[in-house]
């Protein structure tokens, strides 16, 4: 791999994994100030989104038709796992609908991510998989 292409790729990847956690840590933490829930800051939530953008940055840039599967699977995991742990509130409702958004703040620094060293993955989603 030559000189160039490596750097391009640590920087989507360093962008992706370690640049996006804070974008999306600060417009998260201003949504739950706006809207009066507490900061639920916690090292997991670190752990989770670098492994989401990882993945998704890496489906993009290698195999782009899995791209939605992996997002709605991983998003339908989440939710799973949280399902019924912090019930039936105004506030659990809050705090689903701002982890929503998070996700789609964090896939979308992944994907963004994914397109930069991968523009075709554009033509692969536009077009569909078996489409010239």
């Amino acid at each position: 791999m030559r000189a160039d292409v490596l750097v391009q790729y640590a920087g989507a990847y360093i962008f992706s994994l370690f640049v996006a956690h804070l974008i999306v840590r600060q417009i998260l933490s201003w949504i739950r100030k706006q809207t009066y829930q507490d900061d639920k800051r916690k090292p997991l939530d670190f752990y989770l989104g670098v492994t989401e953008r990882a993945v998704a940055t890496s489906l993009v840039v290698w195999a782009p038709s899995y791209v939605g599967a992996f997002v709605g699977a991983w998003v339908a995991a989440k939710l799973a796992a949280n399902w019924n742990r912090r019930g039936n509130t105004e506030a659990a409702r809050q705090g689903t609908l701002t982890a929503l958004i998070g996700n789609v703040l964090s896939f979308a620094c992944a994907v963004g991510a994914g397109i930069f060293l991968n523009c075709d993955a554009l033509s692969v989603w536009y077009n569909g998989p078996n489409h010239p």
